[in-house]
Formats: structure tokens, sequence, C-alpha cells
């Protein structure tokens, strides 16, 4: 099975600096501390992988060209880069432009979690997605759609800017939900509406232990139902996703467990699609 990983995260604890990852810092995972480490492209290196997108993993969040000069130099497999914005910051057009000259950045992304319906209600921010939409830039949006504000405000910003391009992480949140929960299944039957809006399934490994493999495949067959299979990707997390599985074993228990009909759309075409390997 070829595959593309649309959602890994490569790190160099020398030259980052990742907040997030100190002990006193959320999130507060147990296996936590086993990410403090240095996390190269070799580790992706596997039968079948044709390429990946890294999202942007704090290397750097007030000079985030940093990171992705960092991975260029780096790096030699095909790659495209989510780099980091503050969306509601002064600073976003000077890092816009900054992340705009470099290539192989798609996209961006500013984690909105808890913040999502504080933040896409307000004018500067929906400006900035609007800017975003105008240099042709992915926006990847990483909130839980079990929260009904932030939902309604994520439909106002799709319908006011149908050119702008938004890719749902992680599935919105549905591990950090009640496992497929009523009101989860109705915020994406409700986002399937916006043609510019992608799913992406994974990041299970942060509260199934053991990974559920089950949820996963309903999680993906439930997108896939309501978005059609050509808005869904499937993705890794790694190195998250190492907690439980190695990278190749992951990968290799993908294959078994999705059906034929929605496989190589979910796990390859899609993502070369979005993120422009072509």
């Amino acid at each position: 099975m070829r595959f593309i990983d649309p959602h890994i995260h490569l790190f160099s604890q020398a030259r980052g600096n990742y907040q997030w990852l100190a002990a006193d810092n959320p999130p507060f995972w147990p296996q936590k501390a086993a990410l403090r480490r240095d996390v190269s492209e070799h580790e992706l290196n596997v039968p079948g992988m044709q390429g990946y997108v890294h999202i942007e993993a704090g290397f750097d969040n007030v000079r985030p060209w940093r990171e992705v000069h960092w991975l260029q130099q780096h790096c030699r497999l095909p790659m495209r880069v989510i780099g980091s914005v503050a969306l509601s910051s002064p600073h976003f057009s000077a890092q816009l432009s900054a992340l705009a000259t470099c290539g192989q950045v798609v996209g961006v992304r500013d984690i909105l979690d808890d913040r999502a319906a504080d933040l896409l209600r307000q004018p500067q921010v929906r400006h900035h997605l609007g800017c975003l939409a105008d240099s042709n830039l992915v926006f990847e949006a990483q909130l839980a759609i079990t929260d009904t504000a932030a939902v309604q405000q994520l439909a106002a910003v799709l319908q006011r800017y149908p050119r702008l391009q938004v890719v749902l992480n992680h599935a919105g949140g549905v591990a950090d939900a009640a496992s497929f929960s009523r009101q989860w299944q109705t915020a994406m039957r409700m986002l399937s509406r916006f043609k510019n809006l992608a799913v992406k399934v994974s990041g299970f490994e942060m509260c199934f232990r053991p990974l559920n493999w089950r949820e996963l495949t309903r999680t993906t067959e439930f997108a896939v139902q309501h978005f059609g299979k050509e808005r869904v990707m499937l993705a890794s997390n790694f190195p998250l996703i190492s907690w439980q599985y190695s990278y190749r074993r992951y990968w290799q228990q993908v294959a078994q467990q999705l059906p034929h009909a929605y496989r190589d759309a979910v796990v390859y075409d899609n993502a070369a699609h979005y993120y422009r390997f072509s």
C-alpha cells in the first residue's frame, strides 16, 4: 500500500523551543516525556511511504519560518509543511509573508482548542483567514466540534470564505469526546455541507489506550459517508502514535483495517491533492 502521511511532527530538541513539551505545561499526557527527543524523517522511511506533511510543532512560535528552514536543511523525502501563525497576533502579516517565501509551505495552523469560539468570531481573525484564502494557503483547524459555539463560528467562516481550504485536524477531536458521541455526529453532518472543509482522522492514541481500531475505522467510515471519500484523509500523528505502535506497524494495520473501496483515497490521493504533492 502506498501512502502519504498528512500529519506528522519532527523535533530538534537542540534547535527548537518546544514549551508545550515541558512537564509543567499542558497537555498533561502520561507519556509526554517520551516525546522529548529528536525525531527525524529517517523514522518515516518505511515501505509504501510516498511523502509526508510536517505540522508545526512549536519550534519557534515567534519566528515560525525558523522551523521551515531547519526542515529544509535536514529533510530529503517528499515533504510539505504547515507553518505556525497566531491568527490574533499583530504580527500575523509579517509571519505569513515570511512563511509564504519558504518553499514547501502549503498552509498554516493556529491551535484553537478551547479558544475556538472566541477567536473565530473576532473581525481581525476573520480578516486574517481571508488573507489565507487570498494566498491560497490551507488552514489547519484544531478544535473540538463538540463545542457548539465553536462549530457555529467555524461554519460562519467556511461560508464567508468559500475559497479558504480548511482541514479539520484529528476528526474534530472525536477522541477527546465521549466516543462517537451524538453531538460529534451532528456537528460532522452539519460541517459536511461546506465543500471547502476536509477531515483528517488521527490522534486516537492520545485518548484510547490501547488504540481502538474499531473506533478509528468507524470514525473513518462515518466521515467518508458524510464528506465523501474525496474529503477524508487518514494520518499517523507521529511520533505520538509511537506510544503504542511503531510507524511501520501502524500503516500495516491501516492496510489491513480499511476497506479497499476508499482506502487509496484516504491514505494517498486526497493528501496528494490537498497538500499539492503533484
